[in-house]
């Protein structure tokens, strides 16, 4: 809930402070308050599913030590070594 009102209050305090101001980029502080909490929405849906996924990797078992479940894969994942086959 302090999140929500969060970006309500960074909303509501760029539009007074765009209604002050009379030069040209004054919308400019507006769109980018609403392109930051866009950023940070977008974030935390990501980070949300994310560790949903771990969860349920867990819960069947799939999830073992040296894997990296998630949305993304990490930087140690491709920059690994990948273990060759020969048939």
């Amino acid at each position: 809930m302090n999140k929500l009102n969060l970006t309500i209050s960074l909303v509501a305090l760029a539009q007074f402070l765009s209604a002050q101001t009379t030069s040209s980029g004054g919308g400019m502080l507006f769109y980018s308050l609403v392109a930051v909490c866009a950023i940070v929405v977008i974030w935390a849906i990501l980070s949300l599913s994310s560790n949903l996924m771990k969860i349920e990797a867990n819960k069947y078992g799939l999830n073992t030590e040296g894997s990296n479940m998630g949305v993304f894969p990490g930087i140690r994942d491709f920059l690994k070594p990948k273990d060759l086959i020969l048939r």
